[in-house]
């Protein structure tokens, strides 16, 4: 039996200004694998944080110039959304690679734009049998991944919270139609924040 001098390095959770656990989504925690949270999703995740965290995560966790970040540190209300344009695409950047950020960044740009996004928004595919079957929205939504359990898909609807394509869905025994899914996909929104591109299957 030795004894002999060790040494540990702790540091804390990173909180956000709330002082919940940094992370935490509708549809669960953030990765940083691609399989598990797609590069789309990353982005748009620190695209949303809370206004009085942006400056403290691009010190916390880029590399951006300091002196760069102090000019984001005066920006207010709408000119602060390039503020977190600029943490979004700086982290994607360093955790999934440059391509992958200006692709996140692109379909972001496109979905939240009016667009559709094409590809590159995160799909979800259905079968047409399953939605000839009777699919509702709340199924819909927990099993394309934007709500954690069909309590809280039926949550997000109840708040008023979901849309389908131009359609607002408004009961939780809201039923998809396959006349509503386009043949290049049909954007379902959860939030302001969260949204599939779903299309139909074999």
């Amino acid at each position: 039996f030795h004894q002999a001098e060790t040494y540990a390095l702790t540091f804390p959770l990173i909180t956000t200004a709330s002082g919940a656990k940094m992370g935490k989504t509708a549809a669960g925690a953030v990765w940083l694998s691609a399989e598990r949270t797609s590069p789309f999703d990353f982005y748009q995740y620190f695209v949303n944080v809370d206004d009085r965290d942006v400056v403290r995560f691009l010190k916390l966790l880029t590399f951006m110039p300091m002196g760069e970040i102090a000019r984001y540190a005066t920006l207010e209300g709408a000119e602060l959304r390039s503020a977190k344009q600029a943490l979004a695409f700086a982290i994607t950047e360093i955790v999934h690679g440059r391509e992958a950020a200006e692709k996140a960044q692109g379909a972001a740009q496109a979905a939240f734009g009016g667009g559709g996004g094409g590809d590159l928004v995160p799909t979800y595919s259905v079968a047409k049998a399953t939605v000839s079957a009777g699919l509702k929205s709340v199924d819909l939504l927990h099993l394309s991944g934007l709500a954690a359990s069909k309590s809280a898909a039926r949550r997000l609807v109840e708040q008023g919270g979901v849309r389908l394509g131009e359609r607002k869905v408004t009961s939780v025994d809201d039923q998809l139609a396959e006349a509503e899914v386009a043949a290049e996909g049909t954007l379902l929104h959860a939030g302001k924040k969260h949204l599939r591109r779903i299309v139909l299957g074999g």
